[in-house]
């Protein structure tokens, strides 16, 4: 729905979500994410989607088990295992040849060395540095409790790790760009790691677009 000229979107707060989140940001559009959204696991809630030799690997983030009904903003993380660390080698295998690699890492090296409590932190903070990295006015939070309105379009389902990542129906469209281990096809929908990466600087033309109402 249109607000005084705008459009509403409500996102979920993502993971260093994948391309399509940030195809959302544009002229026209403000981004709020929610964090009263009922948690759902085995979603970019808490993983992201990486290019490895072998293909697609997924990074997950450890949460507290036990609540049915919490909201996102009130998930824990759990940090028993080392878990950042772990991220940290995997990205650094993924991208460690790639051309923006020696600028990027150490942001996202500080990102998943410090101890994060609440999954909701997280995750903002990973949203905050693509939005930085890109250019992009940062989106707007709706806190845990906070009613929602009929003035919000909802996108909480538009993006998940068990639908295919490329054009499916939904009207995205995806521009190809040089990644490391694609050789032969582009893969598209991967977090946003993948493009900035790959393309630094000139990550923010790569951005996919979605279908306008």
């Amino acid at each position: 729905m249109q607000v005084s000229g705008k459009t509403k979107l409500l996102v979920s707060a993502q993971y260093f979500p994948p391309l399509g989140f940030f195809g959302w940001y544009g002229p026209g559009v403000d981004i709020y994410i929610d964090l009263s959204e009922r948690f759902e696991k085995q979603t970019f809630r808490n993983r992201c989607c990486l290019l490895a030799a072998d293909g697609v690997l997924n990074l997950t983030v450890p949460v507290q088990k036990g609540k049915t009904q919490c909201t996102t903003g009130e998930v824990g993380v759990v940090n028993r295992t080392a878990w950042g660390r772990l991220h940290q080698r995997t990205m650094a295998t993924c991208y460690g040849r790639a051309p923006f690699y020696a600028h990027y890492m150490p942001q996202l090296e500080a990102i998943l060395g410090s101890t994060w409590q609440e999954l909701a932190h997280l995750n903002l903070a990973t949203i905050r540095w693509a939005e930085k990295v890109l250019g992009l006015d940062p989106a707007q939070v709706v806190p845990s409790g906070a009613s929602i309105d009929h003035t919000y379009i909802l996108m909480h389902g538009a993006l998940h790790p068990k639908k295919p990542l490329g054009n499916s129906g939904n009207g995205i469209e995806y521009q190809p760009y040089p990644q490391c281990f694609s050789l032969h096809k582009f893969v598209p929908g991967l977090s946003i790691i993948d493009l900035i990466m790959n393309q630094g600087p000139q990550a923010y033309g790569y951005l996919p677009t979605w279908p306008r109402a």
